[in-house]
């Protein structure tokens, strides 16, 4: 951009104005769906912001980055983007609006077009995977029994926010020290937890230790492919899909369908199997969860669900929703919110499309809704 030596300078009001947030942002290409979109401070996102991790406020003329915490306005938008001073920012935003030439802009390239993503592959069924062994089976059961009576797993589960009573009607387990069948991890007592295909099918089991230990040794899976924690509430009309048990089992204890995809780790395929039309994603708060967050968006729009997410903010500061529901002792008002305004109304939407003729949607459902399951 041109500098005009003796040129009048415009306020920054007079910027904010006359330029619009989302104007911006979509000028300088920073991927965005809805209220979301990539941060423009790159020094603070090593390989860039994948996860769309800044959203713009309720009025539209400031946002924040939930990643690095970065927040602002139109202008720091440009600031951040550009690495330049806020004056220097004002300046491009007010010639690029077209107000009186101003002293002091300063020229710099429009960033260049990111690379266009590659289609995903069209998703196809799983091959089906043989059940669990007779003595898995066998053995899930005897630990099912056992968590009826120990004290011990009682206390932990206590320390968890979760009632028995839900434990058990989860599927949950306990294998005291020594019981477990992996050699690896039976060096401590453990809550135990079938993991299945989504049609409810055994095939493998997890087991999370009660006790301190080694933090490779916290989390245990039996040899094999990993399953789905309580994959019945996948039958649902909406279902909240997390990282870990205790977090279903939190949103069971709440009263919501709840399935634990282990670490977000799940064939593309059975996303197809999934009865469920809408799907909740609670990730964990950390880098490793909202990374995955939108890989596991793309894919189910591409099986024809409406995806929403639950952003990191509305876990306030905790790291997952068994930490919110241990404090809290209930979940975040933004998953009611899905339940009773979002879930009625898209199912709604989807039957009178079928009614209509029209085929599912095969896209991630705006950010507009997802983004007002936020609050805590």
């Amino acid at each position: 951009m041109t500098a005009y030596p003796g040129a009048p300078r415009i306020s920054f009001d007079e910027v904010k104005k006359k330029v619009s947030l989302c104007e911006i942002i979509d000028y300088l290409q920073l991927a965005r769906t809805g209220r979301s979109f990539r941060c423009p401070n790159n020094r603070a996102h090593k390989h860039g912001d994948r996860n769309r991790s800044a959203y713009i406020a309720e009025s539209w003329d400031s946002w924040r980055c939930y990643g690095c915490q970065t927040f602002g306005s139109v202008i720091d938008v440009y600031r951040y983007m550009y690495d330049v001073s806020k004056e220097e920012a004002r300046d491009a935003l007010a010639e690029y609006a077209g107000l009186t030439p101003v002293c002091g802009a300063v020229t710099k390239s429009a960033p260049p077009k990111p690379p266009e993503e590659t289609p995903r592959a069209p998703l196809s069924p799983e091959t089906p995977l043989p059940a669990a062994a007779p003595e898995v089976q066998a053995f899930l059961q005897q630990t099912q029994e056992t968590l009826r009576n120990s004290l011990h797993a009682k206390e932990y589960l206590e320390g968890r926010g979760i009632p028995l009573s839900v434990a058990r009607a989860a599927g949950l387990g306990y294998a005291p020290r020594g019981t477990w069948l992996h050699a690896r991890g039976a060096g401590q007592p453990r809550i135990i937890a079938p993991l299945t295909t989504p049609d409810g099918t055994l095939i493998n089991l997890y087991g999370r230790s009660t006790v301190h230990c080694e933090k490779r040794l916290r989390h245990d899976f039996l040899p094999g492919p990993k399953g789905i924690f309580h994959a019945r509430s996948l039958a649902e009309e909406g279902v909240i899909v997390v990282e870990g048990i205790f977090d279903a089992v939190s949103c069971l204890a709440g009263t919501r369908p709840s399935s634990a995809i282990m670490g977000l780790s799940i064939r593309d395929g059975w996303w197809m199997e999934m009865k469920a039309r809408m799907i909740l994603l609670a990730p964990d708060a950390d880098e490793a969860g909202q990374r995955r967050r939108k890989e596991l968006q793309s894919v189910g729009a591409q099986a024809g669900k409406t995806v929403f997410t639950l952003r990191p903010d509305s876990l306030a500061g905790l790291k997952d929703l068994n930490e919110f529901w241990v404090k809290n002792q209930r979940l975040p008002k933004a998953i009611d919110k899905f339940f009773q305004v979002h879930l009625p109304r898209e199912i709604a939407k989807l039957d009178a499309a079928l009614t209509a003729g029209i085929p599912p949607p095969t896209a991630v459902s705006p950010a507009a809704p997802a983004a007002a399951l936020q609050a805590a």
